[in-house]
C-alpha cells in the first residue's frame, strides 16, 4: 500500500484552535473513534502554554516546545520540566522570529496533507490559517478544504471594527464551510462574504451528555440557595459582571439567606465583591473543572450572565440543562433559547436596576422557577444530547470528505 492509499484509508483533520480552551477539546472529542487522524495546531505563542484535559489523547498537538504536564501526544522540542512557562514562551517567540507561525502551519499542512483544516475562532485561528493559505498558494500548492466555526464575538462584535472588518471579509471569502453557534451568525456570515454551506448550528463544544448530567437533579427549589454569577469581564471588556454586582447589592434585602457564587471572576470583579461582601454573602470561587461547574449549576436557583456581545453562551445552556433559572442580557442570541418571562428573563447589560427588578420578581417565586427548570431541562435534552449532536457533526465531516455538502439552514 503506498502513501496515497494510506491517506485515503485514514482521513486527516487538522484543527487550528486554542488547546487550553474546553470548547476545543470537547469538539475534537466528537471525532474520536472514527478512524481519523486528528491534529491540533495552536494559533499563538501564549495559547501554546495550556492544554485542556478534554483534548483527545489520541490527537497530535504541534508545538515549538513540548509540555511535559500535558498527556496528549505532542511534537516539538523536548522540555524536561512541568513548570517554566516563561522559558517555553521565550523559546517559542525566538523561534517565530526565525520561522513565523504561519510558515510553520503551512509546512505542517504540506507534511501531513490534511483532508480538512478546521479553524475555531477567527481573530487568532482564522487569520493565521489565511496567512498560511497565502504561503501555500505562493508555493503553487492547493489549500485543503477549510471549515470555520464562528465563536461568540467573531462576527457580531469584531465584524464592525475597522481593525477587523477587512480581515474577517478576507477569511469568509476563502473558507469552504461553516459551523455556527447561533442562527444570527448565518446572516452575518453572508453579509461578510461567505457563500458556502452552513454545516450546522451547535454550541462551540458540541452537545452535552444531558441525561447523564441531569441524573438525580432536584427541580424543587427549596434546597437551592445559590445565585451564580459569571464574573468574567474579558480583555475586550464585553462582560458586565460589575453591573450585575451593583444590581445584586441593590436587592440585598431579598437575598438574605442566599449565597452569591461568582465563578470565572476577573480581578476588578473580585475587588468589587470584597467591597459589598458585608451586605451580601459572596463566595468568589476558585477555577472550576467542568464537572464542578455542572454541579454548581445543579444547586443554583438563579444563574446570571451579562455581556454586551457573545454568541450562544455555553454557561447559559449548562445552567438551563441543570435546572437553574437563567437571567441573561438581552443583547445577542439569547432569544434563540429564552422566551422572556417564561423560561428565563432577559435584561439590559448596562442597567443595574433592570437586573435588580428581575431578581426581585422571581427569587421567591418557586412555582415559576420550577416550571422553568422542568421546561429548560427538557429543551436541552431535546436539542443538545451529545450522542445526537455527535452523529450530526460526524455526518457533516463525512459529507465534506465526500464533497456532497448542502447547507443545513
Amino acid at each position: 500500500m503506498n502513501k496515497s492509499d494510506i491517506k485515503k484509508a485514514r482521513p486527516v483533520v487538522l484543527f487550528v484552535s486554542m488547546p487550553g480552551v474546553i470548547h476545543t477539546g470537547r469538539w475534537m472529542d466528537q471525532l474520536v473513534d472514527e478512524g481519523w487522524d486528528l491534529h491540533l495546531f495552536s494559533p499563538t505563542a501564549t495559547s501554546d502554554l495550556t492544554v485542556h484535559e478534554t483534548v483527545p489523547k489520541s490527537a497530535t498537538l504541534h508545538l515549538v516546545v513540548k509540555q511535559k504536564r500535558a498527556a496528549v501526544r505532542q511534537t516539538g522540542i523536548y522540555y524536561p520540566f512541568e513548570r517554566g512557562d516563561r522559558v517555553r514562551l521565550g523559546v517559542t517567540r525566538l523561534h517565530e522570529k526565525i520561522r513565523p507561525r504561519s510558515v510553520r502551519l503551512a509546512n505542517l499542512i504540506e507534511e501531513i496533507r490534511p483532508d480538512i483544516i478546521h479553524t475555531m475562532e477567527i481573530s487568532k485561528a482564522g487569520y493565521l490559517a489565511l496567512d498560511a493559505k497565502r504561503v501555500i498558494e505562493s508555493r503553487g500548492a492547493k489549500f485543503p478544504k477549510w471549515i470555520y466555526s464562528s465563536w461568540g464575538n467573531d462576527l457580531y462584535m469584531y465584524g464592525p471594527m475597522p481593525e477587523h472588518g477587512a480581515r474577517i471579509r478576507s477569511v469568509l471569502s476563502e473558507i469552504d464551510y461553516m459551523f455556527i453557534d447561533c442562527e444570527r451568525d448565518n446572516q452575518l456570515a453572508r453579509d461578510y462574504g461567505f457563500d458556502g454551506p452552513i454545516l450546522g448550528v451547535y454550541p462551540t463544544g458540541g452537545g452535552f451528555p444531558v441525561r447523564e448530567m441531569q441524573h438525580g437533579v432536584d427541580v424543587e427549589m427549596q434546597a437551592r440557595k445559590t445565585v451564580a454569577l459569571k464574573g468574567i469581564i474579558r480583555e475586550d471588556n464585553q462582560g458586565r459582571a460589575l453591573t450585575a454586582l451593583e444590581a445584586l447589592d441593590r436587592c440585598a434585602d431579598v437575598l438574605e439567606g442566599y449565597e452569591i457564587a461568582i465563578y470565572s471572576a476577573d480581578r476588578s470583579v473580585i475587588e468589587k465583591a470584597a467591597q459589598i461582601n458585608g451586605r451580601l454573602r459572596i463566595n468568589v470561587l476558585p477555577p472550576l473543572s467542568h464537572t464542578e461547574f455542572i454541579a454548581l449549576m445543579g444547586r443554583t436557583r438563579l444563574s446570571i450572565g451579562l455581556n454586551i456581545s457573545d454568541g450562544t453562551p455555553n454557561t447559559m445552556l449548562e445552567s438551563m440543562m441543570m435546572g437553574a433559572f437563567p437571567i441573561q442580557s438581552d443583547t445577542v442570541s439569547t432569544r434563540e433559547w429564552i422566551e422572556h418571562g417564561v423560561n428565563g428573563l432577559l435584561v439590559s447589560p448596562e442597567d443595574p436596576e433592570d437586573l435588580a427588578r428581575a431578581v426581585r420578581s422571581v427569587i421567591n417565586d418557586e412555582s415559576v422557577l420550577k416550571r422553568a427548570a422542568v421546561s429548560n431541562m427538557a429543551l436541552i435534552r431535546q436539542r443538545l444530547e451529545r450522542a445526537q449532536v455527535r452523529r450530526d457533526v460526524v455526518g457533516a465531516y463525512k459529507s465534506v470528505l465526500n464533497s456532497g455538502v448542502e447547507s443545513t439552514i
